[in-house]
């Protein structure tokens, strides 16, 4: 399995698990540009249609790419 796929398995999983409710998610950085090892992290955004305030968020797993 390529690093990008591996990325979107694990991308999956954390979304409905952290961000219930969210309308839509996109991804950015070395992963999608095709520049990622499997030391990069995973750049997600995160759209819901309502928020009464937004955030940012860093996390770290133990999963490998």
């Amino acid at each position: 399995m390529s690093v990008f796929e591996t990325a979107v398995e694990a991308t999956s999983s954390v979304l409905t698990s952290r961000f219930p409710g969210y309308s839509f998610a996109f991804a950015s950085g070395s992963i999608i540009r095709g520049e990622g090892t499997k030391g990069s992290d995973i750049d997600l955004v995160t759209v819901f249609d309502r928020l009464e305030t937004a955030w940012r968020e860093t996390f770290y797993s133990t999963r490998t790419l």
